[in-house]
């Protein structure tokens, strides 16, 4: 019973209030999962970089000519101290430094392509989807969009 004067809201003000906050949520969250998947895959892009840094400082200090081609892999570089395990951003555990799965193919001094490979992603070219046949992804190329499932 309303008492004259009394100010409130009503159920259906209420419950159109909480559907409203409801599609704001469902927005929100369908957003932020978008955004924490690319977070990601940035993340696995700047662990490539970080490979291709160690690779070049590995090739200097090899004293590598200009013409030699040379593919540099991951377990290379950690055993050389060139730089530490490398976190899957999809897993949260380290890739195995033990591993040749991962490497750079290095043209003289300056790293050309990268092949990376995580627990569940990668970024290495196929030929046509046939995932038997790999390239290493050019440098001047390399973007989320090479990040793919394994």
């Amino acid at each position: 019973m309303k008492v004259k004067g009394e100010k409130g809201f009503t159920l259906v003000e209420l419950l159109a209030v909480i559907v409203i906050l409801g599609i704001i949520a469902a927005i929100a969250i369908v957003s932020i999962g978008g955004l924490i998947d690319r977070a990601k895959s940035d993340a696995f892009v700047q662990s490539a970089y970080t490979l291709k840094e160690a690779a070049e400082i590995y090739a200097r200090d090899q004293h590598v000519h200009d013409n030699d081609i040379l593919k540099v892999s991951y377990q290379i570089l950690y055993q050389n101290n060139l730089l530490e395990e490398i976190k899957d951003p999809y897993t949260k555990t380290f890739l195995d430094p033990k591993s040749n799965d991962s490497y750079v193919i290095m043209n003289g001094l300056n790293a050309d392509s990268v092949c990376l490979k995580g627990f569940e992603k990668n970024i290495c070219s196929t030929n046509n989807g046939d995932t038997s046949v790999e390239n290493p992804v050019p440098f001047d190329e390399l973007s989320i969009n090479w990040v793919h499932d394994n």
